[in-house]
């Protein structure tokens, strides 16, 4: 499936760049999100401003089918949020289908574990010739 730019994606990112002063990589994700469903919606002869939530719904379980990490989808939501809130601000829709719309659950991430050699160094730091040591 094929990324599919759309002017209303970049004049979502252009008002995101003044408003807000987001980073480039942030906007390059949100372009990035945003193209590949705006191509997923076209195989589906969708156009992007007016999908609805069932959707939006079927696009996020299109990611999880097709191994996209959980905080790569959170992502993507929180791009499809900020861009259909700005089509309903600007009176491009009606309703904001991203309503009620759950982020995924993302896992805390878990702790690195020490190394056997990185342990061994930690033994051997403290001076024992020393009360404190």
């Amino acid at each position: 499936m094929a990324a599919i730019d759309h002017p209303l994606i970049d004049q979502f990112l252009d008002a995101l760049w003044l408003e807000k002063g987001l980073s480039d990589n942030t906007r390059d994700s949100y372009r990035s999100d945003l193209a590949l469903f705006n191509g997923w919606l076209q195989e589906r002869n969708v156009d992007l401003p007016s999908a609805g939530r069932e959707v939006i719904l079927d696009h996020l379980a299109w990611r999880v089918d097709n191994a996209y990490k959980p905080r790569s989808t959170a992502r993507f939501l929180s791009g499809a949020r900020g861009f259909y809130r700005y089509l309903l601000r600007e009176k491009l829709i009606a309703v904001d289908p991203t309503l009620q719309i759950d982020m995924p659950q993302l896992g805390k991430p878990l702790p690195k574990s020490l190394s056997e050699a990185d342990v061994e160094a930690l033994l051997a730091a403290p001076d024992l010739s020393e009360p404190i040591g």
